[in-house]
């Protein structure tokens, strides 16, 4: 491959997340971004940290008595998770990154007297945790199409039909830094979504 620099991606995504999981990315017309078709997809608003997707494969080695290294490899375990930090510490934020429901959050703040609140479900034995489906939109390459024009633009859509949050999460009150919600998401494979079980990287040209 030819070396470009148009392909050198530089810039943060914005991250969205759907109360259920396996739900389907929404439509855009050739002219919008995937920002404009959203599906019931929320954004979190402002992040910190970026976004950090990591594949983790698992191999067993074979080995034989006529090889110093292994004869072959064969998967048998994989995890993908997706880091981020919420920089907006709002409550719908804390119950994604709790796990919790999105219903867990009630009330709505208008005047003085109003409540809004998050109730925390400590869960019980053997219950399944919150599932969410996942979407980031940001830059892609800049020169993606030989017949790109003047008033297109380009952008690389990341969607995970399933994740959930796994990690500790701690919540930091300080007098010298912003309340952030530190959140790592582990993604679940969709066996209905042959070939792409753990989701879509889609790059995309839009405008006119």
């Amino acid at each position: 491959m030819a070396q470009n620099v148009d392909n050198i991606i530089q810039g943060a995504a914005e991250v969205y997340l759907h109360s259920t999981s396996k739900t389907a990315l929404g439509a855009p017309t050739s002219a919008q971004s995937q920002k404009a078709a959203l599906n019931g997809f929320v954004s979190v608003g402002y992040t910190s940290e970026g976004l950090d997707i990591t594949f983790e494969p698992d191999y067993l080695d074979v080995e034989v008595d006529t090889l110093l290294d292994s004869a072959a490899l064969f998967k048998t375990k994989q995890r993908v998770t997706i880091a981020t930090s919420f920089t907006e510490a709002t409550l719908e934020n804390l119950a994604f990154v709790l796990g919790q429901k999105a219903t867990t959050v009630s009330g709505t703040i208008a005047a003085a007297g109003d409540i809004k609140s998050i109730t925390i479900d400590g869960g019980s034995l053997g219950s399944a945790p919150e599932e969410r489906a996942f979407m980031a939109v940001g830059p892609a390459p800049r020169d993606l199409g030989t017949t790109k024009g003047a008033g297109e633009l380009t952008e690389r859509v990341y969607y995970a039909p399933r994740v959930i949050s796994v990690e500790q999460v701690g919540v930091a009150v300080k007098r010298n830094e912003a309340t952030m919600f530190p959140v790592t998401f582990r993604c679940l494979p969709d066996s209905a979504s042959t070939g792409s079980e753990y989701g879509k990287v889609i790059d995309r040209i839009y405008g006119t």
